[in-house]
């Protein structure tokens, strides 16, 4: 048999009472045996263990994380156990300060082995003598492990066929799934009644699908629990939309990452998969129910429009109304239609019954105005400035051949035109010198010749008091 090392606190011999020596002796080889620990790692850093805690054999984490944790553990060779009791969205790993160790699953209680450098899962291999295996029992007496040809003799066997890991490594890789697959780990919560932020209900750790009901349209904004590569099927079970809100509210790790809200109608379901890399919830896979745009069950109307509806949260829905559609920011409406034909913008048509409101735009009291050719018919200036001149300008925009263009002024004292080049008067109607003054009323009314690019005065009508 292998000599194996008992990792037991002793006594160092010398006088005094040898009854408390004994009684102290044995008290430290029944804790070294079966010597339970129960200790809080709450919180977000690592947690180093005493040499009078690691006497102990059996171990329980409590508390709440806030962040991935790391126990560490003395280099001493031994068997121990390991119940991670703690709460929170974030993992416990046990190594020592130099290695990588095992991350213990929270509600778990698995069975460890330092080797001196690192911690390691353990398994009892099928392939050793009844030696070696006694060398392992004893290995769990005495705290040590034996090793044959520098093989721990405590470690996982190699699997093959669908799932493949080497002998003794934790990394397991999926290769492929002989029979048919299941998601057997279902869970159907109580109803969601409010918008909600990190959503966590009771068996959410191992569930893999979620059957999901509102009591109306509610918004869901994360998930806690993501691991990298976890999949998630998320069903609305009810009858109310479940909105998956992108990027919002929830602690960042456990949010969605959508590229737009995704609103899940009644029947309708996701596939999300947690990205460690940007730390959020992607989505994989949508279902939606697509059926007849209006009720889902009866026949579509030949031509009709389909619209999302927000209400029922179904994909689509008849467009409803009579008349033009009206869309303002995206969102369609109707307006009445009219009883005879539409009017065109380039079309050939001939209107009754029309009434044209002409675009009469106001000038800002100055010595200098600008007419707005492109947006009024009319404009209008009243003229507080003392006597003097007032200057006429070109007036801006674009016009169009044969346009007309009123000016009306009423001045406070008599202001002298300097007019710009741009207009042009006749030997009938010559441009106007000077306004009337005395608050009168002068109307000028222009006409745009293309050919010459000038805005020619046609009427000209001054003093109204």
């Amino acid at each position: 048999m292998s000599t194996t090392q008992h990792n037991i606190v002793y006594l160092v011999q010398g006088t005094g009472n040898h009854d408390v020596q004994v009684n102290t002796a044995f008290d430290i080889i029944d804790k070294g045996l079966s010597g339970y620990l129960t200790k809080s790692v709450a919180g977000g850093t690592n947690v180093t263990l005493t040499a009078t805690e690691w006497n102990n054999r059996l171990f329980e984490f409590t508390g709440t994380l806030t962040g991935n944790i790391a126990v560490i553990v003395p280099t001493t060779t031994r068997l121990f156990m390991v119940y991670n009791n703690t709460t929170g969205a974030f993992t416990l790993a046990v190594r020592t300060s130099a290695g990588t160790g095992v991350t213990v699953a929270q509600g778990t209680r698995v069975l460890l082995e330092c080797n001196g450098t690192d911690v390691f899962s353990t398994t009892i291999s099928t392939a050793y003598t009844d030696e070696q295996a006694q060398d392992a029992i004893g290995a769990m007496i005495d705290g040590s492990l034996t090793y044959v040809d520098a093989t721990p003799l405590l470690q996982r066997a190699a699997l093959t066929n669908d799932v493949t890991a080497s002998a003794g490594s934790n990394a397991t890789t999926f290769v492929q799934a002989s029979q048919n697959f299941a998601w057997v780990g279902d869970i159907s919560p109580t109803q969601i009644t409010s918008n909600t932020d990190n959503y966590n209900p009771t068996g959410l750790s191992t569930a893999a699908v979620l059957r999901l009901t509102t009591d109306a349209s509610r918004d869901l904004t994360g998930i806690v629990g993501g691991v990298d590569g976890r999949v998630l099927v998320v069903l609305n079970v009810g009858s109310f939309p479940l909105v998956l809100k992108d990027d919002a509210t929830s602690t960042a790790g456990n949010r969605f990452q959508l590229n737009g809200d995704v609103t899940l109608g009644p029947d309708e379901g996701a596939l999300l998969w947690y990205d460690s890399t940007s730390s959020r919830w992607r989505l994989a896979g949508l279902y939606h129910v697509y059926g007849d745009a209006s009720t889902n069950t009866s026949t579509s109307v030949d031509g009709e429009v389909a619209l999302f509806s927000s209400t029922t949260g179904k994909l689509f829905k008849r467009a409803t109304g009579t008349g033009l559609a009206l869309l303002t920011s995206g969102v369609q409406s109707t307006v009445a239609a009219p009883s005879g034909t539409v009017v065109g913008t380039s079309d050939t048509q001939t209107l009754m019954s029309k009434r044209v409101t002409p675009r009469v735009v106001p000038l800002s009291d100055g010595t200098s105005i600008t007419p707005t050719g492109d947006t009024a018919d009319e404009n209008i200036h009243v003229n507080t400035q003392a006597t003097g001149t007032l200057t006429v300008d070109a007036p801006s925009g674009t016009p169009t051949d044969g346009q007309s263009l009123i000016l009306r002024i009423k001045s406070t004292n008599v202001q002298t035109f300097s007019w710009g080049s741009i207009y042009r008067g006749s030997t009938d109607f010559v441009l106007p010198v000077a306004s009337t003054g005395a608050l009168k009323t002068d109307y000028m009314v222009f006409y745009y010749n293309i050919a010459d690019s000038k805005w020619d005065l046609l009427v000209k009508t001054f003093g109204f008091t």
